[in-house]
């Protein structure tokens, strides 16, 4: 049979498509590692629609796209809206593992593709909506579970006229664990808009269109992303993803996000053992607020028992540079600088440790999260002081870890039960005399910041604060302190005192964020009542 040149030259273009999807398909089979989707609202709705901007990110097998380097663009998964229009953007490779064979990319803007924002229009008629990746073949053939299922969708809830936001998360694609004992580590995760957070264990409709998305026996804290797994006799690859919920006053799902990541739990051998973090390495979780122009510096450390190892540390996600430096120990310097166009966000930056064996071993991921801030003018000095008296085990000491805002500490055999004060100025150039410490016994105190000097002070009366102090005209005091945290100076406290009425007791509040010299928070407490003890607000000087 003869066919007619112009007919064969269309098979010829269908063949050679059809192998280039058969090629696809082959590329991405078995490759795939790790998936993150995010969104933020970009402005105000319009005509009914709303603009959206997108991130996607995406982890695969690195030997498997020919081992592409940082910065290069490659061709992944595409991504699907939720309201029936999809995008196949380009990647840019931002993290390449090379020993475990996995690298991380980002979606680029097809227009500009030196943003990592992918914006999209919804119809406000339509919503919600679930953003997802487009699921295909195959979870690696090696895992103990969910092998040569689907892989995950990625899933993230879109409701816009209830969120502005969905919530953040990182996980490196590989998780390393030892064998034995319950192991844990953290799914780290932020809300720029505030939401409450919940995480929860991915279901096999959304991980993997399969009955066993997530290791026998793990589990995963609802209120803190710490997952806990017994790895006894569990050697090998797992199969694991967690989805972090937005949820607002009334316990209602606003948005969410998707992480799916594979867990290696790997013996920890008389030849081969993990390293572990060692200081100064900040500890996971650590929060730090910066104001534009701001620097953070950090020095990390990772240190292994076998002599002749040499361990690496690598900065998986986030912000900022990283230098390291391998060894035995290994160390790696982070530095960071906020500016003014980034206020109002937060970042993860997560960091991880591997030695060079075979496979490589790790402890669990250290994160930290950066919060730009707008730094405020400090406010006018007002009139008149706040009084507070502690009345009972140096008093105002209904925040949680036994926090107190203390002068002087009255030990709980103390059957005088002394009056204690602390002077709070509205005018910031008086004298404060303001100590924080947390842990009740003044032999063992857990910490403690004293008040030297006054940044700012403002007075103010807050009609929801009835009947407050009409006497004083103001209720409530706002500092920022200065002072010295466990005896080093450079520390600040922002501290909140508002009189409720007398006599105070489950009436009063109080809030407080206190920072260490670098920056760091170590101890916040929000708006609580005063289980003991009473603040005064008073005009004019305080009595003698």
């Amino acid at each position: 049979m003869r066919i007619a040149r112009g007919r064969q030259a269309g098979l010829l273009v269908a063949l050679v498509a059809l192998m280039a999807m058969a090629f696809t398909s082959t590329a991405s089979a078995s490759h795939f590692r790790y998936v993150s989707t995010s969104w933020a609202k970009a402005g105000a709705p319009a005509d009914g629609n709303q603009a959206v901007n997108f991130n996607f990110r995406q982890g695969w097998r690195w030997s498997a796209f020919g081992n592409p380097a940082v910065g290069s663009l490659v061709n992944l998964e595409g991504h699907q809206f939720g309201d029936g229009q999809d995008i196949y953007p380009e990647f840019r490779v931002e993290f390449v593992n090379a020993a475990e064979d996995y690298f991380t990319a980002v979606a680029v803007n097809p227009a500009d593709t030196s943003s990592v924002l992918i914006p999209h229009t919804y119809s406000l008629a339509s919503n919600p909506f679930t953003a997802r990746m487009n699921s295909g073949c195959c979870i690696i053939s090696t895992t103990q579970n969910a092998h040569d299922q689907n892989y995950a969708d990625g899933n993230s809830l879109v409701d816009l006229p209830k969120d502005d936001e969905s919530p953040v998360s990182t996980v490196p694609p590989v998780v390393n664990l030892p064998e034995g004992g319950v192991q844990t580590f953290k799914v780290p995760a932020i809300d720029n808009g505030g939401e409450t957070l919940r995480w929860r264990l991915t279901n096999g409709d959304e991980a993997c269109d399969c009955a066993d998305p997530n290791p026998p026996g793990l589990s995963i804290d609802p209120t803190t992303g710490t997952v806990s797994w017994d790895t006894t006799g569990r050697d090998g690859l797992w199969y694991s993803g967690a989805v972090i919920e937005a949820v607002n006053s009334s316990s209602e799902v606003v948005s969410s996000t998707q992480v799916n990541y594979i867990i290696r739990v790997s013996e920890d051998t008389a030849s081969n053992a993990a390293p572990t973090w060692d200081a100064p390495t900040p500890d996971d979780g650590t929060i730090y607020d910066l104001t534009p122009g701001q620097s953070l510096n950090l020095t990390l450390k990772a240190i292994d028992p076998d002599a002749g190892d040499t361990v690496q540390i690598l900065k998986n996600s986030g912000p900022g540079t990283f230098t390291p430096a391998d060894g035995n120990p290994a160390t790696g310097t982070y530095a960071f600088t906020a500016d003014a166009s980034q206020v109002g966000q937060s970042f993860i930056v997560q960091f991880i440790a591997q030695d060079n064996g075979n496979p490589p071993l790790g402890p669990a991921p250290r994160s930290i999260t950066i919060r730009v801030v707008e730094e405020e003018e400090p406010p006018p000095a007002g009139e008149g002081s706040v009084l507070g008296r502690a009345t009972v085990y140096g008093g105002l000491n209904n925040f949680s870890n036994n926090v107190g805002l203390i002068v002087d500490y009255v030990g709980k055999g103390d059957s005088s039960r002394n009056r204690k004060t602390f002077d709070v100025p509205c005018d910031a150039t008086q004298p404060v005399n303001l100590e924080v410490r947390w842990g009740f016994h003044a032999s063992n105190p857990r910490g403690t910041f004293t008040a030297t000097s006054l940044k700012s002070s403002l007075c103010t009366d807050d009609p929801k604060a009835n009947p407050g102090s009409p006497a004083a005209g103001h209720d409530t005091v706002v500092i920022e302190a200065e002072g010295t945290y466990n005896g080093k100076a450079g520390a600040k406290a922002v501290v909140l005192l508002q009189d409720r009425g007398e006599p105070g007791v489950r009436a009063d509040r109080a809030a407080l964020e206190l920072y260490d010299a670098d920056g760091k928070l170590v101890v916040s407490q929000t708006n609580r009542f005063v289980g003991a003890g009473n603040i005064d607000a008073v005009g004019g000087n305080l009595p003698e």
